[in-house]
């Protein structure tokens, strides 16, 4: 199994379905208030978070967007049969990084982590770290339009896009603190470059989702409904700067749901659901 693979396996949480049930059915209600036709969710994934059942039972077309395609799959297998017709799965990137962009970063910052501690060059470990993500980020997308095909405008009558923006680089930043835990006791310098990297992702995500949120909201021909975990003390990755720029430019709806992500840890998230009605 390659590094990514393994990253990715740790995201995986086996108890969301039980967990999440609350949150999921107040989530399907709002959605589904507004009686749409068709409905695209954002980051869908294995939709956990979503009803996709029910909604398919009441709505004609629903499309499901992440760069996950097993975990769109699995959400639509265990649909009824006879329902499955009306989801489409679209695999793609909001950020313009694919699964096999991480993969190949994972894979050779692996190599570049055992060169650097055979060494016992912290210099040489984040001039690399920083060489490979600058090549990464290069991927990235500059402008709403590179968007458009993925979102198109006034595409659907509801777009869904909950907990997403948390997740955003969050896969990224784990796998960095991860091969920092590892190496340091051997390079003393590594955490300074774990701080150097999480503000490096901070800027980007300053500039990137407004971006996104353009986008998503210029899909939707009615309705917009974002959700995020609202920690104004101890503010979310991206989930902040989401809930910033909607509040800052758009001036949504805004209701809260409790959301009890891990049960058996308990923890529990208020997120913030804000609509965006066009």
């Amino acid at each position: 199994m390659n590094t990514y693979l393994t990253v990715k396996n740790n995201f995986i949480m086996t108890n969301a379905n039980a967990d999440w049930t609350s949150y999921r059915n107040e989530l399907t209600d709002m959605i589904l208030r507004d009686n749409p036709d068709s409905v695209m969710i954002i980051g869908g994934g294995r939709c956990n978070d979503i009803n996709l059942e029910r909604l398919a039972n009441e709505i004609q077309e629903i499309i499901i967007l992440d760069i996950d395609e097993t975990a769109m799959n699995e959400a639509v297998s265990v649909v009824s049969s006879e329902l499955q017709d009306k989801i489409t799965c679209k695999t793609a990137s909001l950020t313009g990084i694919s699964e096999d962009d991480l993969c190949t970063f994972m894979d050779n910052m692996l190599v570049v982590a055992r060169d650097a501690a055979r060494l016992s060059d912290s210099e040489y470990y984040h001039n690399m770290l920083i060489k490979e993500l600058d090549i990464m980020f290069k991927k990235l997308i500059s402008n709403e339009s590179e968007l458009s095909e993925i979102l198109p405008h006034r595409f659907v009558d509801t777009v869904v896009c909950s907990g997403v923006y948390s997740q955003l680089f969050s896969m990224l930043m784990y796998y960095v603190r991860s091969l920092a835990a590892n190496l340091n006791n051997i390079l003393p310098d590594v955490d300074m470059t774990v701080n150097e990297i999480a503000n490096l992702i901070r800027i980007t995500d300053d500039k990137l989702i407004p971006i996104i949120n353009d986008a998503i909201i210029h899909a939707a021909k009615r309705t917009v409904i974002f959700a995020n975990e609202y920690m104004p003390d101890n503010p979310v990755e991206g989930a902040h700067q989401c809930i910033a720029d909607l509040k800052e430019r758009i001036k949504p709806e805004e209701h809260h749901i409790n959301w009890d992500f891990n049960r058996a840890s308990n923890i529990t998230y208020d997120m913030l659901i804000q609509i965006c009605r066009i």
